[in-house]
């Protein structure tokens, strides 16, 4: 899988220039960016990004929400999601998961937990 297009999904001004900051480090692919569910919905359908980063809690439409509509409106987009929550109940990860997200993070995220998801996403983890 190659990253040409990554989208972060996520109302926290700083968290999106952290992984922007960080993703730039990692590859040299284009980040775009969206401040809710509702927007970043709509940059998956448009931008068919290779890999999305969501945040779980948001205004407008949270991450859950967005992910309901995006798997009942539109099957075919099987684009790889790592969720970023500071939520680490049991209920709201098993809702993440059956979801299909590919990954999750609780926050406070690090470099390190990024590259680490995306490698092992890519298929080139050690795990």
């Amino acid at each position: 899988m190659e990253l040409n297009k990554i989208l972060i999904i996520d109302d926290n001004k700083n968290e999106q220039i952290f992984l922007t900051r960080a993703l730039s480090k990692l590859y040299s692919c284009e980040v775009l960016t969206a401040d809710n569910g509702q927007q970043g919905l709509e940059k998956i359908v448009l931008d068919n990004p290779d890999l999305v980063f969501l945040d779980v809690m948001m205004p407008v439409m949270d991450g859950i929400q967005m992910l309901e509509i995006l798997r009942m409106q539109h099957p075919q987009i099987t684009t790889p999601i790592i969720a970023l929550t500071a939520r680490s109940d049991g209920a709201t990860l098993n809702k993440l998961l059956a979801l299909d997200v590919e990954e999750y993070l609780l926050k406070p995220i690090n470099f390190e937990q990024i590259a680490n998801k995306i490698d092992k996403i890519m298929g080139k983890s050690e795990y």
